[in-house]
């Protein structure tokens, strides 16, 4: 748990062992980004926005960092998914369809 009151999910394909594996499920709409760290709040709303045009609202915000940031400095390029968790708004229907259902698994750091 980050100092802020973030869970740190690092992305698995298999438990491991000594470490508390979780799978995420829901709908999701997600989009990439590229960008300094600080732009985090620029990103989401951006995605708010995303999410609202399509008739849903956001749950959560979920961020995948593709690159660490020594990674980034290295390649030249920070890469982030957001993954927006969503909820139909009532009486709205969707302007999207969403495909099967996800679910990621990820080991607790």
């Amino acid at each position: 748990v980050s100092p802020w009151g973030s869970d740190v999910y690092v992305a698995v394909d298999h438990p491991v062992p000594g470490t508390e594996t979780v799978t995420l499920s829901g709908t999701f709409i997600t989009k990439a980004f590229e960008g300094p760290f600080r732009d985090i709040g620029k990103w989401i709303r951006e995605m708010d926005t995303v999410v609202a045009g399509k008739a849903y609202e956001t749950k959560q915000h979920l961020f995948y960092y593709a690159t660490c940031p020594n990674c980034a400095k290295v390649f030249g390029k920070n890469q982030v998914v957001v993954f927006s968790e969503v909820a139909l708004l009532a009486d709205a229907r969707p302007a999207v369809s969403m495909s099967r259902p996800v679910a990621l698994s990820f080991g607790l750091a």
